[in-house]
């Protein structure tokens, strides 16, 4: 992927613009830095908020969140298998979306 996240912000930044495509079908309504968890959206299928944690890469080593206060992570790669939590692979997502072309992005 040429336009591949280097950091967290550019996971935001992606995952952003696929919610605004309709691509995840969230809608963001709020983002929050620190030490807390990184965002609230609301789930326009399931109708609930939920609590998401942003990483570049997901794995063991980097964790640090109490898993009750979060409800999904969204990620670029998922090196965790097994994380006890709903997981969004945004390389997943890009790569299983025909709909999507570089130039688009």
């Amino acid at each position: 992927m040429p336009y591949a996240p280097q950091d967290e912000n550019s996971v935001i930044a992606l995952f952003a613009i696929l919610c605004n495509r309709g691509i995840v079908r969230w809608q963001i309504l709020d983002l929050s830095g620190g030490s807390g968890i990184d965002a609230l959206c609301h789930d326009e299928e399931s109708k609930n908020e939920i609590r998401v944690e942003f990483k570049l890469v997901l794995s063991k080593n980097n964790w640090n969140h109490d898993f009750n206060k979060v409800d999904y992570v969204v990620c670029w790669k998922n090196t965790w298998p097994d994380f006890p939590k709903k997981v969004i692979d945004l390389k997943k997502v890009l790569t299983s979306n025909n709909s999507l072309k570089r130039d688009n992005v």
